[in-house]
């Protein structure tokens, strides 16, 4: 298993991610990617100071909550938080966040709205030309999405 903080890191923003899909407060998802990006400047191995014993609350951007997470990361390591992601939301929403354009907020939008929960559902919204519809939404960027779906799909975009 990857320890490095790079990895663990990842593990914090897929969880950011996930909290940005659930609606949650801004706050949440802000501890979440204060804390990767933390990780990411930080000139330790984080796995090795949960191994030490070391009080992780002590480095900027990490609370209680928040160390008790990368304890349980290190010790588990990613692989039941990127399960459960996949469980509750299914495989096809991690393709559809590796489209350009698509973050967590439009991702919500066009699974709480239209029920994209893939890349090919997006191609089929994209044609229907439901997208569109979509407050923040439009004709151009409803034809972006359907080449990135395309291309995302192997398709000629």
């Amino acid at each position: 298993m990857d320890e490095s903080n790079d990895a663990i890191a990842d593990v914090l923003e897929l969880l950011g991610t996930w909290q940005e899909l659930q609606g949650d407060a801004p706050f949440k998802i802000l501890a979440y990617r204060n804390a990767a990006e933390a990780l990411l400047t930080l000139d330790r191995s984080a796995a090795e100071m949960v191994r030490a014993g070391e009080d992780l609350t002590k480095l900027d951007s990490i609370g209680k909550g928040m160390a008790k997470r990368i304890v349980d990361i290190v010790t588990e390591g990613p692989g039941p938080y990127r399960e459960r992601f996949e469980r509750e939301s299914g495989p096809g929403l991690f393709e559809l966040l590796r489209i350009p354009g698509l973050g967590p907020k439009r991702v919500r939008q066009l699974r709480d709205m239209l029920d994209v929960r893939s890349p090919e559902d997006l191609r089929a919204a994209c044609e229907a030309q439901r997208v569109r519809a979509i407050e923040g939404f439009g004709e151009k960027t409803e034809e972006r999405l359907l080449r990135r779906a395309r291309r995302a799909l192997g398709e000629d975009a």
